[in-house]
C-alpha cells in the first residue's frame, strides 16, 4: 500500500501543473480575459496638454466598474439605443450625422468636460473637413471665461463660424445658482453674433442645484444641447465623474449628430442653427 501511495503522489505532482493550466483556461473562457488598455489611453495627458490652456488631463483614465445613470426626464417615449462604449442614448439621435459645412471653424471652450469631449470631437470635425479648435482649463468656471482676456484673442485669431461652450460642471453645488445669470450673459455677449451652443455637462449624481436651468434661461440666441435628456447612461472613469475613454468618443459622435440636425441648411450662415 505504501508503494501505491507514493506512486499516486508522484503522478499527482506530474499532473498538477497541467491541471492548473486547464483550470486557468476554463476560468478565462468563463469570465473573459481582462481588456488591455486602449491605444492612446496612456498618452491622454499629452493629447490634452497640446489642446488645452491648462496642464493635466481632462479626467482620470482609470475606468469605473459600473456606468453612471444620468438623472433626466426625456419628455418622450423613453426609447433608447446603446453605443459601443455602453452609452445609452435617446432614439431621437439614432442614425448618422447629416452633412455639415466643410471648410468652417468650430471653437470649443470650457472646463475639464470640454477637454473630455473636445479631443474626440475635434477628430470627428477634422474627419468631416472642419477645423476644430479646443481651448479648455480643467478647473475653470463660468466667471473664468466671462472675464478671460484670452477669449477675445481666440475669437480674433481663429474667427470661428461656431462656438461651443461646455461649462458648469464645477458649479453644480454653489448655494445660489441664480448669481451666475449676469455672468452667463456677459460671456455670451463676448461672442458677438456668432452662432453658439452650450453643451450641458453630463450629471453624475442625483443632487445638484438648478444651475443648468439658469443657463438655459439666459442663453439669448445661443442654443442649448441638453446632454442629460439625450444621454441616459454614461460609463464613467475612475473618478466616477468624467466619461470613460470609449464614452468620450461616443459622446463626440452624439454631439456631431445633434449639431448636424439642429443646423439650418437654408440659413444665411454656414453654422446658423434652427430656432428651438
Amino acid at each position: 500500500m505504501e508503494l501505491d501511495l507514493l506512486s499516486l503522489k508522484h503522478r499527482w505532482h506530474a499532473l498538477a501543473p497541467m491541471a492548473a493550466c486547464w483550470l486557468s483556461s476554463a476560468a478565462l473562457l468563463a469570465c473573459g480575459a481582462a481588456r488591455p488598455a486602449q491605444r492612446g489611453e496612456s498618452a491622454q495627458s499629452v493629447a490634452s496638454a497640446s489642446a488645452s490652456t491648462a496642464s493635466g488631463d481632462a479626467a482620470p483614465e482609470e475606468e469605473a466598474s459600473t456606468p453612471s445613470r444620468i438623472s433626466a426626464s426625456d419628455g418622450g417615449s423613453g426609447s433608447t439605443f446603446t453605443m459601443p462604449s455602453g452609452l445609452v442614448v435617446s432614439s431621437t439621435l439614432a442614425g448618422e450625422a447629416l452633412p455639415i459645412p466643410e471648410g468652417t471653424t468650430v471653437l470649443h471652450i470650457g472646463d475639464s468636460f470640454a477637454g473630455a469631449l473636445g479631443i474626440d470631437l475635434d477628430k470627428a470635425l477634422k474627419s468631416r473637413g472642419i477645423r476644430g479648435i479646443l481651448r479648455y482649463t480643467t478647473s475653470s468656471y463660468i466667471p473664468t471665461w466671462a472675464w478671460d482676456k484670452n477669449l477675445d484673442q481666440y475669437l480674433s485669431d481663429f474667427k470661428p463660424d461656431l462656438v461651443l461652450i461646455t461649462l458648469g460642471g464645477n458649479e453644480l453645488e454653489i448655494a445660489n445658482a441664480g448669481q451666475r445669470a449676469d455672468t452667463i450673459r456677459r460671456l455670451l455677449r463676448r461672442l458677438g453674433d456668432r452662432p453658439c451652443v452650450w453643451i450641458a455637462p453630463p450629471l453624475w449624481k442625483e443632487q445638484n442645484n438648478n444651475l443648468l436651468e439658469v443657463i438655459q434661461q439666459n442663453l439669448g440666441a445661443c442654443r442649448y444641447m441638453d446632454t442629460n435628456a439625450l444621454i441616459r447612461t454614461m460609463p464613467r472613469a475612475g473618478d466616477r465623474i468624467h466619461p470613460q475613454m470609449g464614452a468620450r468618443r461616443d459622446w463626440a459622435e452624439i454631439v456631431m449628430r445633434w449639431l448636424s440636425r439642429e443646423r439650418d441648411p437654408n440659413g444665411s450662415r454656414p453654422w446658423q442653427l434652427k430656432r428651438p
